[in-house]
């Protein structure tokens, strides 16, 4: 009874502390017992953090992202109305204040935060909220992943602006993930934005310039944001400077305006090797460690002063190696990896044991699932549809398909007396990705494939992948605690199903290329299944569909995982909250913004 007592007092002391400051701003209980925060300790201003990626972003539009690297900027500039919390799975108000879901599930009332600010001191309405929906989302000039906005109906969602700070989203028919994936698409500034939108801008001629806004050539000071940083700069190969946004919406328990940070410094690198030498000489604050550099770290770390943490669980990601069933001018290839007997003789090469001990250190657990292992959805490992390492079988396949060695060379041929051979591809300097192509090339040969490994520039891969121009890659997507965000990859008309874009036919990512759709047989039930697990609010119902979609996928093998490493983290000491908030980060998938990092001294 004290402890709910004290907690309460506390709670109370945080609101009162920032009433001063605006009604509608949102409060981070750093420290305050019982809440998720109370591990966090509040900060002071100044510093800046320091940390690294191995590519290039690709741009600074938050619609237009298709690649990680953009994305984890995007999601430091940029904010949504309303988020899930990653700890809890609990929708949470951020740009909003509230929302409401009408009883019969077919509309959600929004109401936004008063007072706030973009970070050039324009002010935050619900313009911008219809902006972003109406002149963006739902404007077929744009190219948005629509997909996912998609009612079961075959619908959009409509919108109502009720006033400067109220907007109500319309559904024709119940769509399960509409807060998630509707209410939590990142805002964008129309004072800012309107003009590259044909529609808003006579001056356009009908031409819509939004796709190419906000490119990495942009000039930052053209931007505004939301979130608790905004660009100062950007050199290409170099580094990304991100400043604190002036006008943040978020306030620590003590009212201090959150970010602490003055700025956050991410240097590009060659390879995730020399992200490790920059954190061990003390160049970046923070790490994404490897379990290959367990060892160096827990040595040095006591005598450098930083510390590495391991999670018990995996992250949300998927790992895997794809094939392009689209594979163009090689009719060969293009049959062969669209056999399935092909696909499973893969899946049986692929050394999962040796993947897991010689490249993880143990730290990982099999993979088998599109869905997240974290995920609510996820069947569990229970209901594994598994293909064992096993080399005899695999070749049984290949033989079966009419692959044989004529020729006595060590490479199968195809009918027409072509060798077996293909480029696998994955992004250079990312060196579990190309150990993983190093072991599956290794056994391939051993049954009479020739694969050759390629490692090229991550914006590279990204446009190969886009444009269905390579052959077979290894690469691996975020992913998400919803198991609707799949469907950009795996309904036959996602804009990520790069595996098969033909699928899609001219409604995919190239109708030029692909006028008819040309789906394998079994994606028409995922489609469905997609339709039917957003159709309905009963779990148990929701849950059967997305648990048949799994093994529908599994068993056709368009993409064939590998594992799903546990999550590690590396932080200097010197940084305040720096290994908490990392590790969560990582741990979550979702991250926190950088919002709670301080440091203790500056350097």
């Amino acid at each position: 009874m004290k402890k709910i007592a004290l907690i309460a007092a506390s709670l109370l002391l945080v609101f009162a502390s920032v009433a001063v400051l605006a009604q509608d701003y949102k409060v981070v209980p750093l420290g305050v017992p019982g809440t998720l925060w109370e591990d966090f300790e509040v900060g002071v201003h100044g510093g800046t953090i320091r940390s690294s990626m191995i590519s290039n972003p690709r741009t600074f539009n938050p619609i237009m992202v298709r690649d990680t690297a953009s994305g984890w900027l995007d999601d430091r500039m940029q904010e949504a109305l309303i988020l899930r919390n990653p700890h809890t799975g609990v929708h949470e108000p951020y740009l909003a204040k509230a929302f409401e879901i009408a009883e019969d599930g077919l509309s959600i009332t929004v109401h936004l935060r008063r007072g706030l600010k973009w970070s050039d001191g324009e002010p935050f309405t619900a313009a911008d909220v219809m902006f972003t929906w109406v002149d963006l989302w739902l404007n077929e000039d744009v190219e948005a992943r629509r997909e996912l906005w998609t009612l079961p109906d075959g619908m959009l969602p409509t919108f109502e602006q009720i006033d400067d700070y109220t907007v109500v989203v319309h559904f024709t028919t119940i769509f399960r993930p509409a807060v998630g994936f509707v209410t939590g698409a990142q805002i964008l500034p129309r004072h800012r934005l309107w003009e590259y939108v044909a529609k808003l801008n006579p001056a356009l001629e009908g031409v819509c310039q939004f796709n190419t806004a906000w490119g990495i050539d942009v000039d930052p000071a053209a931007m505004a944001g939301m979130g608790a940083f905004i660009l100062e700069h950007f050199i290409t190969d170099m580094e990304i400077r991100l400043v604190r946004n002036p006008h943040f919406w978020q306030f620590d328990a003590a009212g201090n305006r959150l970010p602490y940070l003055d700025a956050a410094v991410v240097h590009i690198v060659e390879s995730i090797d020399v992200s490790l030498l920059r954190f061990l000489n003390g160049e970046i604050d923070t790490y994404g460690a490897r379990p290959e550099d367990l060892a160096i770290l827990k040595a040095e770390g006591p005598l450098r002063g930083f510390e590495t943490v391991i999670s018990d669980v995996t992250g949300w990601g998927t790992a895997f190696f794809a094939f392009n069933q689209d594979v163009p001018e090689d009719e060969n290839l293009r049959g062969l990896f669209r056999d399935l007997r092909f696909r499973q003789a893969v899946a049986h090469s692929i050394d999962l044991d040796t993947i897991i001990e010689g490249i993880y250190m143990g730290f990982a657990r099999p993979q088998w699932s599109h869905v997240a292992i974290p995920s609510p959805f996820f069947m569990g490992d229970e209901h594994a549809i598994w293909f064992e390492y096993d080399l005899d079988k695999a070749a049984s396949l290949l033989d079966e398909i009419g692959l044989f060695d004529t020729d006595g060379d060590g490479v199968r041929e195809f009918p027409d007396g072509s060798p077996v051979t293909f480029v696998l591809i994955t992004n250079a300097g990312h060196t579990i990705r190309e150990q993983k192509c190093l072991i599956l090339a290794d056994d391939l040969a051993r049954i009479g494939v020739d694969v050759v490994t390629s490692f090229i520039p991550f914006g590279a891969l990204v446009g190969q992948l886009l444009g269905a121009e390579y052959q077979a890659v290894m690469i691996g997507l975020t992913g998400g605690m919803d198991a609707h965000g799949g469907r950009t990859v795996y309904h036959s008309t996602g804009s990520l199903h790069f595996w098969r874009f033909s699928a899609g036919g001219p409604d995919g990512r190239l109708p030029e290329r692909f006028p008819v759709a040309d789906p394998a047989e079994w994606n028409a039930r995922v489609d469905e299944l997609y339709d039917l697990g957003v159709g309905s609010f009963d779990e148990a119902e929701i849950m059967h569909y997305y648990h048949e979609m799994q093994i529908i996928i599994r068993e056709n093998l368009p993409l064939m995982f590998t594992v799903s490493p546990l999550q590690m983290a590396s932080a200097y000491d010197r940084i305040g909250n720096g290994l908490w908030e990392t590790f969560e980060g990582i741990h979550t998938g979702t991250g926190l913004t950088a919002v709670t990092f301080a440091f203790r001294r500056d350097l």
